[in-house]
């Protein structure tokens, strides 16, 4: 009768989380792929060009010089209205609040956020996140801030070298919404990995909450989210996008979201088709061996297959085989 009882038990309990889990209708909704180096093994610098010079016979004179020509400083090209300030490159990013903004593809009631520490050899502690709709130059919307948890708790250690899966945040959210997350670093900002143009405030602690960040600058800062899930109030697939910098969008004006994977989510969430778009493309990126990032074939399992609700993939790589063919 006792083993009877806990047979029961059981039956009920492994009901009650596949209930639970049937309700849950999770989709990749965005993405970003961090670059973590394979295990053992550095990018190794080639400079073709010069390899082909370095074979050729000595000139009997050498040439005139070139008259010295000084290029012109151009601007990055960044969707930035309010001409906000660009810090450099070496500026050091410690005890701040950063916002990294992102576009969703898919309505839904909730989401929630994948970080990366995948390219980082330290732990990365996070003091606070929080996520809310956009506004303009790295200003949320009024009463659309969300506090965003880790198993309940608001602080978290990301371990080296790993992702993180936040608790799911109840926000509900529509296709095309722009969100800026904000994560306060209590120690340094990474430097390693794959960097997008972040909104960041000289102001020292925890901002997260902040309507208006404080003294607000743009930077370069490596990302710390790399994928958002929408909990999907309709059945919807997900399209993974896996390339190079043509998908990427490296010459697409950054920030405004204008790549083809992009415009891609666009046309299907005008046509009211119930697709998501997820980009994991890579500049640079192989199809089988390291380039600026890992290949697309070992990259697969992770940056793609693992994305909740895949249905397709739309595949661009091959152009940095042809022009590196070694």
């Amino acid at each position: 009768m006792r083993i009877l009882k806990h047979a029961v038990a059981a039956g009920l309990l492994l009901a009650g989380i596949s209930a639970a889990s049937a309700a849950d209708n999770w989709v990749g909704a965005w993405g970003f792929v961090p670059l973590p180096l394979p295990a053992g093994q550095a990018p190794v610098p080639v400079n073709p060009a010069a390899a082909r010079l370095a074979a050729l016979p000595p000139l009997t004179e050498p040439p005139a010089p070139a008259p010295a020509r000084t290029a012109a400083p151009t601007a990055p090209l960044l969707e930035n209205p309010g001409n906000i300030a660009m810090l450099p490159g070496s500026a050091e990013l410690t005890n701040v609040t950063v916002r990294q903004l992102v576009r969703v593809s898919a309505s839904g009631s909730r989401i929630r956020l994948r970080f990366t520490n995948e390219a980082n050899p330290d732990v990365l502690p996070l003091g606070a996140v929080h996520v809310a709709l956009a506004g303009p130059d790295g200003s949320i919307v009024p009463g659309s801030d969300h506090a965003v948890t880790f198993d309940g708790m608001a602080g978290v250690t990301i371990p080296a070298s790993s992702p993180l899966l936040s608790d799911p945040v109840a926000m509900p959210v529509k296709a095309l919404d722009r969100l800026l997350i904000s994560i306060h670093l209590p120690g340094a900002a990474p430097r390693t990995g794959h960097s997008l143009f972040t909104y960041v405030t000289q102001t020292l602690g925890d901002n997260t909450a902040a309507v208006s960040l404080p003294d607000v600058r743009l930077a370069r800062v490596t990302a710390l989210v790399s994928e958002v899930d929408v909990d999907a109030s309709t059945g919807t697939g997900v399209i993974a996008t896996l390339g190079d910098s043509i998908t990427e969008g490296v010459t697409s004006t950054a920030n405004a979201f204008h790549g083809w994977p992009d415009r891609l989510a666009e046309r299907l969430t005008a046509a009211h088709k119930n697709w998501s778009v997820v980009n994991t493309g890579i500049s640079g990126n192989r199809l089988l061996r390291y380039g600026a990032g890992p290949s697309a074939l070992s990259r697969l399992d992770r940056d793609v297959l693992a994305i909740p609700g895949l249905k397709a993939i739309i595949l661009l790589e091959g152009i940095n085989d042809i022009g590196i063919s070694f």
